[in-house]
């Protein structure tokens, strides 16, 4: 039986990798968390996920919890400090001689991107801990892949500045963008994390040094409204990287893996949230 060991498991990308594994039955999965007797700890408990005390913030907390690992996923590291962390995790798996496979979630690097125009702290610090592994660890970053994940389709439920708001009987929806600019959705993230993550582990020879984003669709703002508006059957009145080539020849699609029918893209994401949309909006009119 193989053992992943899932960072941050209470989180929405850990906890997503940590469900999907839970339900084969050859792996062992052990979820990583700072607080082994919060809710979302238990409830994880409860699927057979062996749930581990550990601190990305300290190194002596990971080495025991990585014990006879075999792959590794490293996500959900708190934005404070996240740059240490990904120190933290590499250091410890360079240390592993039985790891298989490291998965990292990081992102592309905004300042570089945008040409120093658009720095942006939480993806930039993501961007060098990927980074360090490869300058620091070679032979560790011949086994590790690489995900990024794009805009959370459930941040129209829970975030404020991302959902629409009633406004004089009528809704909108305001953002400091064009109308027509393009947003790299991830779609259900507490779903989709996971069905790629399994994607990637089943498939390491293709995986191995590549980026995978977790971007199901690229959809304008306007078609955001749209899609909105169908789910909630409510009526709406009225710069982009692509991260697809920003490293052409290490970067492979959920396409490539096999798994776009699998994935919950925009429009089957809406479907899944239908009921908390209509839901959140209501209580907010």
């Amino acid at each position: 039986m193989s053992l992943i060991v899932i960072t941050g498991a209470t989180g929405v990308q850990g906890g997503s990798v940590a469900r999907i594994f839970a339900q084969a039955p050859a792996w062992k999965v052990r979820g990583l968390t700072r607080n082994p007797s919060s809710d979302k700890a238990k409830q994880l408990e409860s699927l057979g996920v062996e749930i581990v005390a550990a601190d990305l913030n300290n190194p002596l907390t990971l080495l025991g919890a990585f014990k006879e690992i075999a792959p590794n996923h490293g996500l959900e590291a708190a934005e404070n400090d996240e740059g240490q962390q990904f120190i933290n995790i590499a250091d410890a798996c360079a240390q592993l001689s039985t790891l298989n496979h490291l998965i990292l979630s990081t992102m592309p690097k905004c300042k570089e991107i945008s040409n120093g125009e658009l720095p942006c702290p939480h993806w930039d610090a993501k961007a060098r801990g990927g980074e360090y592994v490869k300058k620091a660890h070679p032979d560790l970053a011949v086994k590790t892949t690489y995900v990024w994940l794009g805009c959370y389709l459930v941040n129209m439920v829970n975030q404020p500045s991302m959902s629409p708001q009633p406004y004089l009987g009528q809704y909108i929806l305001a953002q400091p963008s064009k109308a027509d600019a393009i947003v790299p959705v991830a779609g259900i993230v507490s779903l989709n994390t996971g069905i790629v993550v399994h994607a990637i582990i089943s498939q390491t020879a293709k995986a191995y040094t590549k980026y995978v984003p977790i971007v199901i669709n690229f959809i304008p703002w306007t078609a955001v409204v749209e899609g909105w508006k169908m789910a909630s059957q409510f009526r709406f009145s009225e710069q982009y990287p692509d991260w697809y080539t920003y490293y052409p020849q290490e970067t492979i699609s959920v396409g490539d893996l096999g798994i776009e029918d699998e994935v919950y893209n925009f429009v089957r994401g809406l479907d899944y949230l239908k009921d908390k949309i209509i839901a959140t909006t209501v209580s907010k009119a």
